[in-house]
């Protein structure tokens, strides 16, 4: 009788472990890369001032978002004002305006979607489209303001990816590293260091893509 009452009792705890990891191990709704590649196109039109498609690049964004929204039977009130704010200042060209309600945007975004499920989390793989591809084909097209915004998005970026990588076995002191030497390529740059900022940039560069590989691998 004990056995059993056991093997019951196991088995219910079982099924409460199934249940509450699904639950909140739930896999992402469609379209979340969607908008993670929209954002990129979207920037990247509003920093060159070409606004016409950062108008399109946006309306893909808030249709991707609508639906992640519906999908996900949640309701974010925050994330729709600033998706409001934001188109508000886009019709408006805007620059520096869209600039700091799209930083928001990218915050209340990814603190939406931290509750599911990823092989890879998306903050890593938006950061590593800056690092590794945007800040490169900027640099060698001499782009230099274009490499400093790239390695300014990262900078913000980074902090919020700090406990995804640390889950994956990328040490906090890799982290900090990282950072300040993000932070040298900007100050490099800024002074007008061509030279030394590609050093820095490839060195930054070679440092995460040895973290996603880390990542990928765990």
């Amino acid at each position: 009788m004990k056995k059993s009452m056991f093997v019951f009792i196991a088995a219910t705890v079982g099924l409460f472990f199934i249940f509450t990891t699904s639950l909140f191990c739930a896999p992402p709704p469609t379209g979340v890369n969607e908008v993670i590649e929209e954002m990129g196109e979207f920037e990247q039109s509003y920093e060159t001032g070409n606004w016409i498609e950062a108008k399109e690049a946006f309306e893909k964004i808030r249709k991707e978002m609508g639906e992640i929204l519906q999908e996900s039977k949640t309701e974010d009130p925050l994330l729709t004002e600033v998706l409001v704010s934001l188109e508000k200042h886009v019709d408006e060209r805007n620059e520096d305006r869209v600039e700091g309600k799209y930083i928001l945007f990218q915050n209340r975004f990814f603190e939406f979607i931290k509750k599911y499920d990823y092989e890879v989390h998306p903050i890593l793989s938006m950061i590593e489209k800056y690092v590794v591809e945007e800040s490169a084909e900027a640099y060698e097209k001499k782009n230099y303001n274009d490499v400093i915004s790239e390695m300014s998005e990262t900078g913000n970026l980074i902090t919020r990816a700090r406990p995804f990588l640390f889950e994956k076995g990328v040490s906090s002191s890799d982290v900090n590293e990282f950072k300040n030497k993000v932070l040298e390529t900007i100050i490099i740059g800024e002074k007008g260091d061509y030279a030394k900022m590609g050093e820095l940039l490839k060195q930054v560069q070679a440092q995460y893509t040895t973290f996603m590989q880390q990542v990928k691998k765990n």
